[in-house]
């Protein structure tokens, strides 16, 4: 026990790593050491057996009725309840260690029984008890207030600034709150519902949707590529549960230009790996943002001068534009040119796409780049090219033939 508590003590005890400002070589070599202190200690105490203490405080929070409170999502330093006091920002890394224990509850692994010695029913009743077991924990979870807790932590940790020391604590947060808002199936859950609910009397919808979109948009948290899906399987969720506007209104009125940065660098995702798997996991992340803009009507419509913005400072040989287009064109198709408000929107379109387009003519740079040796096309470096072409005849199409000529000309 005292050994495990001052691993937490060192933990707790190390500056947080933000390498957002990088200055010289020296700092990155601290700063690198830093992060690696950190991994180590986190490698060694989760080589020890999993502390009892904390197992026994986490069961006996879990078996107490929740506190009422006014405003669940109000974080409140003078708690006093058990899952405040076991989930508190002011202790983050005995709180992550909490949270590692609250998702081998909720997530078990009973697979694991089929490599023990013994007959397969003994195994396949294992697997079945242990997976009872984790339902039942889910509901006493809830019921006592632990999601609401996990929630407050997330929030917190979200209003802190980027570090990749909150990265572990992020990802098995959004492991927790996602099983708790979602049944088995992928539905939302009687219990999701009704913490919605809970968002649309207060400020709760927005801080989420705040902690969610900065933790993803600050390139210091680091977050995988399943982390970034859960992120967006919440926002998906929250924007379209209704909340009569409400919480639609507290996203797309996020700080600094956050629903912007949020939409547009996930459309544009590149992820961390270049291994296949590392590909396949980003490309999810860019569909799974096309889908979400395009089945939410209100994201839709203010999603258009998010893009046109972003297609003056688009790579032009990036590999990852297929979904960022998709939209483009799927926007500009469905938008009424009749409309004063939209015909400028896309006159600005018109404007930006054939200033791309110039940039291809006269950089002769991006023109070697997009041709092999043989001088064929590489298609893996012409997205952008090709997605401003078909964004070009698009615009001709939905008005008369004058957006394109009035902005090309030339």
């Amino acid at each position: 026990e005292s050994f495990f508590d001052t691993l937490i003590s060192v933990l707790e005890s190390l500056p947080k790593v933000n390498t957002n400002n990088v200055g010289n070589k020296a700092d990155v070599t601290n700063k690198k050491k830093k992060k690696d202190t950190h991994s180590l200690v986190w490698d060694l105490l989760l080589a020890m057996p999993t502390n009892a203490g904390i197992v026994a405080n986490v069961h006996s929070a879990a078996s107490r009725p929740k506190e009422v409170s006014d405003n669940s999502m109000e974080v409140d330093t003078n708690a006093t309840s058990t899952w405040s006091s076991l989930l508190d920002i002011n202790h983050f890394e005995r709180s992550v260690y909490v949270m590692q224990i609250l998702d081998s509850y909720l997530r078990p692994s009973p697979e694991m029984f089929s490599s023990l010695p013994t007959t397969p029913e003994v195994a396949n009743e294992l697997s079945k008890n242990m997976t009872e077991m984790s339902k039942e924990f889910r509901r006493v979870f809830i019921s006592s207030g632990g999601f609401e807790a996990v929630l407050r932590l997330f929030v917190a940790s979200g209003k802190g600034g980027g570090s990749r020391r909150n990265r572990m604590g992020n990802e098995c947060a959004l492991r927790i709150i996602k099983d708790c808002f979602f049944d088995k199936d992928g539905e939302l859950s009687s219990e999701g519902r009704e913490m919605i609910d809970i968002f649309a009397t207060n400020s709760g919808a927005k801080d989420f949707l705040q902690s969610l979109v900065s933790i993803t948009i600050d390139k210091d948290n680091g977050l995988s590529d399943s982390a970034i899906l859960r992120v967006l399987q919440l926002v998906r969720m929250m924007l379209q549960s209704g909340g009569e506007g409400v919480i639609t209104q507290g996203f797309t009125t996020l700080p600094n230009n956050s629903a912007e940065t949020f939409l547009t660098s996930l459309l544009l995702w590149k992820g961390g790996s270049s291994s296949a798997s590392g590909i396949r996991s980003a490309s999810k992340v860019r569909k799974s943002t096309e889908e979400m803009i395009l089945a939410i009507p209100e994201l839709s419509s203010i999603t258009l001068p998010y893009l046109i913005q972003s297609v003056q400072s688009i790579d032009p040989n990036t590999d990852g534009s297929d979904e960022f287009f998709s939209v483009l064109l799927k926007l500009v198709r469905s938008t009424d040119a009749a409309s004063s408000s939209q015909r400028q929107l896309l006159t600005k379109l018109g404007t930006v796409v054939c200033v791309k387009l110039a940039t291809y003519s006269s950089n002769s740079d991006d023109t070697t780049a997009a041709t092999g040796s043989s001088g064929s096309v590489d298609s893996s470096t012409t997205g952008v090219l090709c997605g401003c072409l078909q964004l070009l005849i698009a615009l001709i199409e939905a008005d008369g033939n004058n957006i394109g000529d009035d902005n090309c000309e030339g």
